[in-house]
């Protein structure tokens, strides 16, 4: 890969990890969500809103093994969605995997940012892939499907 075309680190702890590529904040969630990945993620869009302003786009990839937040973690993660809900235009969560229970997750992660109230368009899929057609439209600079596929697949490891 080229220059530019590798998300940077912006901070990494034991369950997740925290990455930006152009105008992209990137989060991955291994077995829990924690109040330290959150700050680490609003810190990181803090970042990138120096930048990109309002132009931001949040990827969110779960692990099949992550644990549901306990209530002072869907608080925090709630309130942080709301406050950057302006400046960021699509809200991408990829919960990985298939299977009923999946699914399940899925479907209540659907009802619960359709719930929010929030201004940007928010979807939840089932692979990178899906997310691909979705995300690179709104990348800044342009970017092409294939450097916006590289770049996730870098960050997913």
């Amino acid at each position: 890969m080229t220059e530019g075309e590798t998300p940077t680190e912006f901070a990494h702890g034991e369950n997740y990890i925290v990455a930006t590529w152009h105008n992209v904040l990137m989060m991955m969630w291994t077995t829990s969500i924690t109040h330290d990945g959150l700050d680490a993620t609003d810190r990181a869009g803090r970042m990138l809103e120096r930048q990109y302003k309002d132009n931001q786009i949040a990827l969110s990839i779960s692990h099949a093994k992550l644990k549901l937040p306990d209530d002072k973690v869907r608080e925090h993660a709630g309130r942080l969605i709301r406050e950057r809900s302006n400046l960021v235009k699509l809200t991408v969560t990829v919960i990985e995997g298939d299977g009923f229970w999946l699914s399940a997750g899925r479907m209540v992660m659907t009802a619960l940012t359709q719930l929010s109230k929030t201004r940007n368009k928010s979807v939840i899929l089932r692979s990178i892939d899906e997310a691909i057609p979705l995300v690179q439209p709104l990348v800044t600079p342009k970017a092409t499907a294939a450097q916006v596929a590289r770049a996730i697949q870098a960050f997913r490891g």
